[in-house]
């Protein structure tokens, strides 16, 4: 099995960090790793700018309509997906804070962002454009935590304790 750095070039980022090694199953830290390092290789830093933000806010007015591409499809439908991808809600707005503080010459402060609600869905929106690898990512491992969570159950005879303990290290 290949050494992994855990902190990476993302330490930013909510989706691939506080990985819990010994709790993960045998069966499936080899896939673990490669979406580790598959992540690892696309994510880059970036900051929003004005322009980006008016891109999102643009495409956020043009909902529905049938000259969007590909990737501005896929990102309007994973839009829908902000109740369960809590996680990037953060980034977003965290990169979002960054970006005002580093225009800004303001020092970073570690607080929580705020966002009204019409402003964090263009900001989400701007997010998932510039890191469009991000959902696919987050779906890749809820697979593969699925994968976990039965290699988990099957290892153990009670069904009570495989209920309670879902717990797989990522």
């Amino acid at each position: 099995m290949e050494v992994l750095e855990q902190t990476g070039n993302f330490e930013n980022t909510h989706i691939m960090h506080n990985i819990n090694w010994q709790l993960v199953p045998e069966c499936v830290k080899n896939d673990l790793i490669k979406i580790h390092h598959e992540f690892g290789s696309r994510y880059k830093p970036s900051f929003p700018t004005a322009e980006s933000i008016k891109e999102a806010f643009n495409l956020l007015k043009k909902r529905g309509s049938k000259s969007l591409t590909a990737e501005e499809k896929t990102a309007l439908k994973d839009m829908k997906r902000i109740p369960w991808i809590k996680c990037l809600r953060i980034d977003a707005a965290n990169e979002y804070r960054d970006a005002m503080c580093k225009a800004f010459g303001a020092p970073k402060l570690d607080i929580d962002v705020k966002i009204w609600p019409s402003a964090g869905e263009v900001i989400y929106l701007d997010h998932l454009l510039r890191h469009p690898y991000k959902m696919a990512t987050i779906q890749k491992l809820s697979k593969l935590r699925c994968k976990a969570r039965r290699a988990k159950c099957v290892s153990f005879e009670d069904d009570f304790f495989c209920k309670k303990d879902k717990n797989v290290g990522f």
